[in-house]
């Protein structure tokens, strides 16, 4: 068995916004917010506009590296735009905006796919409902404040989802994971976990609520990205900005839940043959023999799934199989939090592509 070469991981916070658009903090406040929640890479996403790109611009602020990117947001299908320059039209349909970031260099995440909206809280649905074009890098399968919201029914269960801030988005929604699934099967999509912060208050001041303070958000959902080379920390920002955008491009990220404890990092997912080794996102053409194999920093509960179905399951802080057929493979995974188990990770897949599928079989 391979071992997978040696990946320098790095805790990212995707889809915050500021003053620029929506959120209430100013730039330098969600930066002190991230760097005392020991945050690697902050991706800002203000709602239609780069502005923070200019003032105050990209960079480190300590040792958190500050990011611009951009969140489109028509009625429906909002979107987070990363790494390239301009503002894609939103009043163009979804095949076209799309299109148009792709050729502003940006990398491209369906927002919230399945958000309801809340009826109580009088927000729209701002679901995916336009699925034409094919330009986009992947999905936000976890979302922290839409998956919370739809726990708030009335007052009371208000104020009680104030004091849990994992209500309703301890994983990832079942319909936003079976719409990944069935997607991989047809090319790479990159699954990212976002925050979607903006700290907004509640009620007029000094009596408001924040929902939610940005360091809380900030501890909920994070996207970890495995890069070639360890961030300089403030040498060369730019450069480790190609390598976090490099990860995303390439689907070796997953999603990681703070609700355990903190985000420790050394989870590991990849598939072997021989000397050969095949990082999360990558594809290869399925062959006999092909082995998976899991590493954790502490115990965990794994579920391996292939195609989206449940093929093994383990608890242990390591395990491997053989993939006996081709599939779309990843894994979820929970750790021990007092008496329980929490979800704690979920892998982007290593896609094994075959002209046919046919159910999974696993030997262990």
């Amino acid at each position: 068995m391979s071992r997978e070469p040696l990946w320098h991981e790095v805790s990212m916070v995707l889809h915050v916004h500021s003053r620029y658009s929506d959120g209430r903090g100013t730039v330098a406040d969600i930066m002190a917010a991230a760097r005392a929640a020991d945050v690697d890479v902050l991706w800002l996403t203000d709602h239609d506009t780069e502005a923070a790109r200019h003032d105050p611009g990209e960079g480190y602020w300590g040792g958190a590296l500050l990011l611009v990117g951009l969140e489109v947001t028509p009625p429906q299908n909002h979107y987070l735009a990363l790494g390239g320059t301009g503002v894609p039209n939103r009043h163009r349909p979804f095949a076209q905006f799309t299109a148009e970031a792709a050729a502003q260099g940006h990398l491209g995440f369906v927002a919230h796919p399945d958000d309801p909206g809340n009826p109580v809280l009088k927000l729209p649905s701002y679901r995916w409902a336009d699925r034409e074009g094919d330009a986009y890098t992947g999905l936000e399968i976890w979302n922290h404040l839409s998956q919370w919201m739809r726990s708030v029914q009335g007052v009371g269960s208000g104020i009680g989802a104030l004091r849990h801030p994992f209500r309703g988005s301890e994983r990832p929604t079942a319909a936003t994971l079976a719409l990944w699934d069935r997607l991989g099967q047809r090319r790479r999509v990159v699954g990212v976990a976002g925050v979607d912060a903006h700290a907004v208050v509640l009620g007029r001041p000094p009596l408001g609520v924040v929902v939610f303070p940005y360091r809380v958000s900030f501890n909920t959902v994070r996207t970890h990205a495995l890069t070639s080379a360890p961030l300089s920390r403030g040498a060369d920002w730019r450069a480790d900005r190609a390598q976090v955008l490099d990860a995303l491009a390439a689907g070796r990220v997953q999603c990681v839940s703070g609700q355990g404890g903190g985000f420790p990092k050394g989870f590991r997912f990849w598939a072997s043959r021989g000397e050969r080794v095949w990082a999360m996102g990558e594809e290869a053409p399925w062959q006999p023999g092909i082995t998976l194999t899991v590493e954790s920093p502490c115990p965990v509960q794994l579920v391996v799934l292939r195609d989206g179905v449940v093929a093994a399951r383990h608890e242990g802080v390591a395990w491997a199989g053989v993939a006996e057929t081709p599939g779309v493979w990843r894994v979820e995974a929970a750790r021990p939090s007092g008496r329980r188990w929490v979800p704690f990770v979920v892998t982007n897949p290593v896609y094994l592509r075959a002209p046919s599928q046919p159910p999974a079989t696993l030997r262990l």
